[in-house]
């Protein structure tokens, strides 16, 4: 599939993650560390995003989280 774009969760981007079309919103957990919430109709994997992975929108519109090692073998 065609990526169309990507961007990191790296905890300090809070506010270019919650602009992103696919995320319903960002919490912080238990933890401290914020975390965001996609919206299921955006995706077909997981709905959660935490700190340290990739959000992936390919050509179709749809998003996709991915930890590290796992984006670094679809690029």
């Amino acid at each position: 599939m065609n990526i169309k774009q990507t961007i990191g969760f790296d905890g300090r981007n809070i506010n270019d993650i919650f602009s992103l079309p696919c995320i319903q919103k960002v919490e912080k957990g238990e933890n401290g560390k914020p975390y965001a919430i996609l919206y299921p109709h955006h995706t077909d994997g997981r709905l959660v995003a935490q700190v340290g992975e990739i959000l992936v929108q390919y050509a179709t519109g749809k998003w996709q989280v991915f930890g590290k090692e796992a984006y670094d073998k679809i690029r």
